[in-house]
């Protein structure tokens, strides 16, 4: 939830993030791997969607048409159909 947070407002303020900018020299491997499966998350449902440079190769995350400017977190680790419904996320699960 933290690095969804944290992708979350650096997109919000900045309109988009190159995906290296994310991390950092050093940083721990569970660090990467949670940075990682936060962006996936994100594009899943909350609003964000990633682009890939044709010419660089490098990945941008961007504010998609139904980003929204607050983040709610709560329900991002049920995948009960019914809470889904009862949530404020902006694509259902499948």
């Amino acid at each position: 939830h933290v690095h969804m947070q944290r992708i979350h407002l650096r997109v919000r303020n900045e309109e988009s993030v190159w995906f290296d900018d994310l991390f950092q020299p050093g940083m721990h491997k569970t660090t990467l791997i949670g940075i990682f499966l936060a962006m996936l998350e994100l594009t899943r449902h909350h609003g964000v969607r990633a682009e890939q440079d044709v010419d660089t190769g490098q990945i941008r995350i961007l504010k998609a048409s139904n980003f929204t400017e607050d983040l709610s977190v709560h329900e991002v680790d049920n995948y009960d159909s019914q809470a889904m419904q009862a949530s404020n996320l902006p694509v259902q699960g499948r």
